[in-house]
């Protein structure tokens, strides 16, 4: 009995980390790649931070294609070469 509430305590803690939609886990990860990315630059990118906030279902397969993106060089900026990822019709993804 005396270890109730650390299992309690642990099982809810499993069970809320366990609750994360799979368009919310892919849009973490987007925002990971990202951010790693925009690192590269001595310049974190803290725009996303919220991003992930309310993630539409659609947007799902946009993130996961963006978060596969390799990290490139442009012009001097180093970014996610996403551009082959297409956002589903109607939806802001970003």
């Amino acid at each position: 009995m005396k270890h109730l509430p650390f299992v309690v305590a642990f099982l809810v803690a499993v069970v809320v980390g366990a609750c994360k939609s799979p368009e919310a886990e892919a849009c973490e990860d987007f925002v990971a790649a990202a951010q790693a990315c925009s690192k590269m630059n001595n310049d974190p990118d803290k725009e996303l931070d919220s991003l992930c906030d309310d993630v539409a279902t659609e947007c799902r397969e946009y993130y996961k294609c963006a978060a596969d993106s390799d990290c490139k060089e442009s012009g001097g900026v180093y970014r996610l070469a996403s551009m082959a990822c297409t956002m589903p019709e109607g939806k802001e993804c970003l």
